[in-house]
């Protein structure tokens, strides 16, 4: 029964999101820990890794000041950069370029 739970993200995701009243929450894995049964003989442990909305924003918002300092650098290329941050998608990068570029 613990095997299905860790091939089973949505279910896993559902679960918490039913639990903690959110609808934000993303399941990014799952694993199975060593399972303890209980008297029934249907126990399950999990550690999941999940992210929420919030979780998200601060990533993206880390990553466009992450841009942004590269690009006042100016050492890298803009694909460069696109390499090493690859959460932005280059059109993404270039409106923060157009900005760095105003500002300088």
């Amino acid at each position: 029964m613990t095997a299905c739970f860790a091939d089973n993200f949505e279910g896993v995701e559902l679960i918490l999101r039913i639990i903690l009243g959110r609808e934000d929450i993303k399941i990014k894995s799952v694993r199975t820990q060593e399972p303890l049964k209980n008297l029934q003989g249907r126990s399950a442990i999990l550690d999941v890794h999940a992210i929420d909305s919030t979780d998200n924003e601060a990533a993206l918002d880390n990553a466009r000041e992450t841009a942004r300092r590269m690009m006042k650098d100016g050492e890298l290329s803009l694909e460069k950069i696109a390499h090493y941050v690859p959460a932005l998608s280059m059109e993404e990068l270039k409106e923060i370029e157009a900005e760095v570029m105003q500002l300088a």
